[in-house]
């Protein structure tokens, strides 16, 4: 039986400026919610991609893959 087509989920966080407080705090903890489930969900072939600021890259780890923001977005 092959493979399923790969699936890309895309989660935007912006151009959010902080982690720490507010939405950013939301933030951190659906992106750690979701990289720690990510394996389990590439294991079915679907595909988490952070799209966030280049400064908060790798943060989440290496479960999911990270897209830069763009202050012309």
């Amino acid at each position: 039986m092959p493979a399923p087509k790969p699936r890309h989920i895309g989660l935007s966080l912006g151009m959010i400026d902080s982690l720490s407080d507010g939405l950013g705090e939301f933030s951190t903890q659906l992106c750690e919610r979701i990289a720690k489930a990510a394996p389990a969900w590439r294991d079915k072939n679907i595909h988490f991609h952070l799209h966030m600021p280049q400064r908060w890259h790798g943060r989440f780890g290496d479960n999911v893959s990270y897209l830069t923001t763009s202050k012309l977005q």
